[in-house]
């Protein structure tokens, strides 16, 4: 995901807060505790990717189960809307 600060109408200021709001690590222990049999204990994250790496501000994300944090299930990069890999 990307944002661009190109755009005449963009704040600049809103958007990096945006960015900043999104740069975050979600997890779900609670739900996995109480119902272990229908959900994993996951990890989400969102981390910026430099801004050279589109000229705009992009994310990359990961989702990781909780016994293998370093074996992500799913990552993803993406730039105005476009899929550019992942597994």
């Amino acid at each position: 995901m990307t944002i661009s600060l190109t755009s005449q109408s963009a704040n600049t200021s809103h958007l990096l807060t945006l960015a900043q709001w999104m740069t975050v690590n979600f997890s779900n222990p609670n739900l996995a505790f109480a119902n272990s049999k229908q959900y994993a204990h996951i990890h989400v994250l969102f981390r910026p990717l430099p801004f050279n790496c589109f000229t705009a501000i992009g994310f990359y994300s990961e989702q990781v189960y909780d016994y293998g944090l370093w074996a992500p299930y799913s990552m993803v990069f993406r730039h105005e809307g476009k899929y550019l890999g992942g597994i």
